[in-house]
C-alpha cells in the first residue's frame, strides 16, 4: 500500500514545477496518502520506510546505497532523448536502480521510442494537467489582453547549423531529412532517424547514440522555425509574447507586442485577463501542455498545435482551436473567437468541464496509483 510519496524538489524554467509540486502533493493528500515536497538531499533521510515512492520530474533523483531501494517514478516532461543518462545509465556511470524505477511520459508517442531505443518497458503515458484549484468563469468583459503567447525563441539559422556541425559526413542525407520533417506535423523525427540510420548500416547502440547527437538541435531547429513562422503570420489580431530570447529580429508584424518572460505565477494571473491563448508546442503530438489546460481553466479560448491526444479529448469543441506546424490558420481561428464571444464562452465553459473531469492533478494521481499498481502489484 502506498503510504508516502516524497516530491523531490527539483527547479523548472519559469518556476513550473513549484506549481506542480505543491498542487500533486495536494492531490495525493485527498486521497489519504502522505505527500511532501523535500530537498533531493533530504531522501536519504526517508530510507527505509514502506509504502514509500519517491517522484521527481525529468531527472531530479540521487542515487547512492541509501537511496537505492527506494522506489520511484520519473515524470518526464521532455523527450526520453534528453534524459539518455537514465535510459543509458551503465554507459554514462550514474548509478540507477531501474528495477525500482518507472517512467511517466506527457506526450504519448514518445513510449515508443523508449521501448525501441532504450528496451526500457515501464514507461507510461502520464499528461500534463491543471495546477488550478478551481474554473475561472470564462466572461470575457473584464479581459484587457485579447490573445497571449508564451514561449521562447533560438536562432533557426543557428540551430540549422548546429545540426551540421554534428552531422558530419551524413550531413547531405540528414539535411534532406530535417528540410522534410521540419513542417511535417505527424512526424515522429526520432524513430524516422534510427530508420534512416539502420539503412546505412548502422544499427543499436551506435544508431541510438547518433540519434541522441542529432535529435535535440534537430528538434528545436523544428520548433523554432514554426514559431517563428506562426507568429509572422498573424497580420492584425493583436498577440502579447511573453518570452526569452531573439524575438525582436524575428521579423514579426507590428500587431505583435514582445514582453519579458514572466515567473509561472505571472503566467496564470496573465492568463485570467486574456481571451485566447495562443500556444505552440509541436513536440507534443499526441499530448498537451500544461498551458492548454491552464488556459481553458483560466477561462480562455485555445488556438494551438494539434495534437492526437488533444483531438481525442477536446473533440470539435470550438474552444480548441487546432493548427498545423506552419501555423496556417491561425488568424482565421483567433478572429473567429474574438468575433463571437458568447458563443466562444460557451465553448470554453464546455472545455472546462473536460478539463475539470480528466486534467486535473487528482487524476493523474489516481493514473499514479495504477500505474504503481502495475509496475509492483505486491508492494503497492
Amino acid at each position: 500500500m502506498l503510504n508516502t510519496v516524497k516530491i523531490l524538489a527539483g527547479e523548472s524554467r519559469y518556476d513550473v514545477w513549484r506549481h506542480w509540486q505543491t498542487a500533486l502533493a495536494e492531490a495525493f493528500r485527498e486521497r489519504h496518502v502522505r505527500a511532501d515536497v523535500i530537498p533531493i538531499a533530504d531522501l536519504e533521510t526517508s530510507a527505509g520506510e514502506d509504502g514509500l515512492i519517491s517522484l521527481g520530474f525529468n531527472l531530479v533523483r540521487a542515487w547512492n546505497p541509501r537511496t537505492e531501494p527506494i522506489h520511484h517514478l520519473a515524470w518526464l516532461v521532455d523527450h526520453p532523448i534528453y534524459h539518455n543518462a537514465f535510459f543509458h545509465s551503465d554507459a554514462v556511470g550514474i548509478r540507477v536502480n531501474k528495477e525500482r524505477c518507472v517512467v511517466g511520459s506527457v506526450d504519448r508517442n514518445w513510449l515508443e521510442f523508449a521501448r525501441q531505443a532504450y528496451g526500457f518497458a515501464h514507461v507510461h503515458h502520464l499528461p500534463h494537467a491543471t495546477v488550478l484549484p478551481r474554473p475561472v468563469p470564462p466572461d470575457w468583459r473584464g479581459r484587457d489582453l485579447d490573445v497571449v503567447f508564451f514561449g521562447s525563441l533560438e536562432d533557426p539559422g543557428a540551430l540549422f547549423e548546429r545540426v551540421r556541425e554534428e552531422a558530419g559526413r551524413l550531413w547531405p542525407m540528414v539535411e534532406a531529412f530535417l528540410r522534410r520533417f521540419a513542417c511535417d506535423d505527424s512526424a515522429a523525427a526520432e524513430l524516422g532517424l534510427l530508420q534512416l540510420l539502420a539503412g546505412i548500416g548502422c544499427k543499436g547502440l551506435e544508431a541510438v547514440k547518433m540519434v541522441e547527437t542529432l535529435f535535440p538541435p534537430l528538434d528545436m531547429y523544428r520548433r523554432f522555425l514554426g514559431r517563428a513562422n506562426l507568429l509572422r503570420g498573424i497580420g492584425s489580431a493583436p498577440v502579447h509574447v511573453y518570452g526569452a530570447g531573439p524575438w525582436d529580429g524575428a521579423g514579426l508584424p507590428d500587431n505583435i507586442h514582445l514582453h519579458p518572460p514572466l515567473p509561472y505565477a505571472e503566467v496564470l494571473q496573465t492568463m485570467a485577463r486574456a481571451k485566447v491563448l495562443l500556444n505552440h508546442t509541436p513536440t507534443l503530438r499526441s499530448g498537451g501542455h500544461e498551458r492548454i489546460f491552464d488556459a481553458i481553466a483560466s477561462g480562455c479560448a485555445v488556438v494551438t498545435t494539434g495534437s492526437a491526444f488533444l483531438a481525442a479529448e477536446f473533440g470539435a469543441n470550438a474552444a480548441m482551436v487546432r493548427l498545423g506546424n506552419d501555423g496556417a490558420g491561425a488568424e482565421a481561428g483567433i478572429r473567429a473567437l474574438l468575433e463571437d464571444p458568447a458563443r466562444a464562452a460557451a465553448a470554453v465553459r464546455e472545455a472546462q468541464g473536460v478539463v475539470w473531469a480528466r486534467h486535473r492533478m487528482a487524476n493523474r494521481v489516481d493514473r499514479i496509483l495504477g500505474i504503481l499498481a502495475e509496475r509492483w502489484p505486491g508492494a503497492f
